[in-house]
C-alpha cells in the first residue's frame, strides 16, 4: 500500500505543478487579450462615431447641393421664360415697326 501511496504523491505534485502553469498561462493570455482587446473595442467605438459624423455632414451637404441646384434650376426656368417673352416683344415690335413704315410710305 504504501508504494501505491509513493506513486500517487509525484502525480499528485506533477498534476498541481501543471494546473499552476495552466493558471499562470491563462492568466497572462487573459492579461495579454485585454491589453490588446479593450482599446481596440474603443478604437473602433470612435471610429464608428466618426464614421457616422462624417455619414451625418455628407448627408447634410448633398441636402444644401439638392436645394442650391433647385434654386439654380429655377432661375434657369425663369431666364428661358424671360428669353422667350423678349423675342416675342421682338417680334411683335418688328412687326409695328414694319406697320408704321408701310403707313409712312403710303402718305
Amino acid at each position: 500500500m504504501r508504494h501505491a501511496n509513493e506513486l500517487e504523491q509525484p502525480r499528485m505534485a506533477n498534476t498541481t505543478n501543471m494546473s499552476n502553469r495552466w493558471d499562470l498561462l491563462l492568466k497572462v493570455a487573459s492579461l495579454a487579450c485585454t491589453a490588446v482587446l479593450l482599446p481596440g473595442i474603443g478604437w473602433a467605438w470612435k471610429t464608428g462615431q466618426d464614421i457616422s459624423d462624417v455619414r451625418r455632414r455628407v448627408d447634410l451637404l448633398a441636402a444644401s447641393f439638392e436645394h442650391q441646384q433647385a434654386k439654380e434650376s429655377a432661375v434657369a426656368d425663369e431666364l428661358r421664360q424671360l428669353r422667350v417673352s423678349v423675342e416675342s416683344m421682338r417680334a411683335d415690335v418688328l412687326q409695328r415697326l414694319s406697320k408704321v413704315e408701310t403707313k409712312l410710305e403710303h402718305k
